[in-house]
């Protein structure tokens, strides 16, 4: 059985300096140098529930660079109320109180803690008490970086045999083969409660792990599986905005930025119909645009589309996010395209340096080739 602090709000309810908080994890010492620097963090209370309770053994779960370390120590009391300062308060509110610097009350109590490690163990040295406090000094001779992901405080293992009348909770030779033939049981029926006590945070996907959230990406029919774990959370954590916003231009919009990193230009019919019916280029704006009132043109940059996989990936999404009525059509942007050798300005100007346009990775046209209209040229 184990206690474990791995959440921001945990995070936030620390004493911390020279670290910050960036999501689920704390990060540090990143500016390069060549002077030692320093960082600490005192954790806020662990409730044990249980007076006088014996604290068994403390890891940690972090990424240390080298010339990087740490120096663990621990408190632990029945209550948190402390003398500190000559003033009776509540520890963990003292410990959040920025009425003062960091290091100034981290210095205040540093007479407190002990070192909580045995030499070559993780024992949580003269740790007695219900409330457990741990401060974790952290020395980088060369300023790299560190990860602190999880803090993992393991309580006195349980065992059946505890339940059991007095005569089978005896250690003496004639239990010794009862106690090994139930140590068996033990760990079976323990791991199967703690898989159990821990099933809210295996299902979370904040802290769940990489299956979990493959997992629960398709269960909510999300497509780009493909996705690093930081981009799964973000579109697991989205997804009943998004659905909201199923069929509206707006969901549309967001969905192919956050596939693309790009924000695509949308053209409805009715945006464009006057101009199609009325204007003085109809017949250019019915030959980009087309007729059709039910159907919509996404423009991308050309740089936002990129291989063919990416043009069905992104044409998947979009199918899935319109009406079933609603036609589309994706259309790349290339900053050399010339319509008619003319800009939408109506004047004749170059926007950019021309060179040959590449379509569907491998034909090219030619300079000679214009889209639009035909060319006075001679071919």
């Amino acid at each position: 059985m184990e206690i474990t602090l791995n959440r921001q709000s945990e995070w936030k309810r620390a004493l911390v300096d020279g670290l910050a908080v960036d999501g689920h994890v704390l990060r540090g010492l990143r500016n390069g140098g060549l002077i030692a620097d320093s960082a600490f963090i005192v954790t806020g209370s662990i409730d044990s529930f249980e007076n006088d309770h014996e604290w068994d053994a403390v890891s940690f779960d972090w990424s240390l660079a080298p010339n990087t370390n740490c120096r663990i120590s621990c408190f632990a009391s029945n209550s948190k109320m402390m003398d500190i300062d000559g003033k009776r308060m509540d520890f963990d509110a003292w410990l959040t109180d920025d009425s003062m610097t960091a290091d100034k009350r981290a210095n205040q109590v540093a007479h407190m803690f002990s070192p909580a490690r045995a030499h070559g163990g993780d024992g949580l040295l003269g740790c007695k008490g219900r409330y457990l406090w741990i401060r974790l000094d952290i020395i980088a001779q060369e300023r790299s970086g560190f990860e602190l992901r999880a803090i993992k405080i393991a309580l006195p293992g349980e065992r059946i045999s505890a339940y059991l009348p007095d005569v089978y909770q005896k250690d003496n030779d004639d239990n010794r083969f009862f106690h090994r033939f139930m140590a068996v049981f033990d760990s079976i029926f323990f791991s199967i409660e703690d898989d159990i006590n821990r099933i809210g945070e295996k299902l979370d996907y904040r802290t769940a792990d990489e299956d979990m959230l493959a997992y629960q990406a398709g269960w909510l029919g999300i497509s780009d599986k493909a996705a690093s774990a930081k981009g799964l959370r973000e579109q697991i954590g989205s997804v009943i905005w998004e659905y909201r916003m199923s069929g509206t231009r707006i969901g549309l919009v967001h969905s192919i930025e956050r596939q693309t990193g790009f924000k695509p230009i949308i053209v409805e019919y009715f945006q464009i119909e006057k101009m199609v019916r009325e204007g003085r280029n109809r017949q250019t704006y019915n030959a980009l645009f087309g007729s059709n009132p039910y159907k919509i043109h996404i423009m991308l940059p050309e740089q936002a589309l990129g291989s063919r996989g990416k043009i069905m990936g992104l044409t998947t999404r979009v199918r899935s996010y319109i009406p079933a009525h609603v036609e589309f059509e994706i259309i790349s942007l290339h900053m050399d395209v010339r319509l008619d050798k003319h800009t939408y300005l109506e004047i004749n100007s170059c926007l950019s340096d021309f060179s040959s346009m590449v379509v569907e990775e491998r034909s090219i046209l030619y300079h000679d080739v214009y889209i639009g209209g035909q060319s006075d040229e001679k071919q």
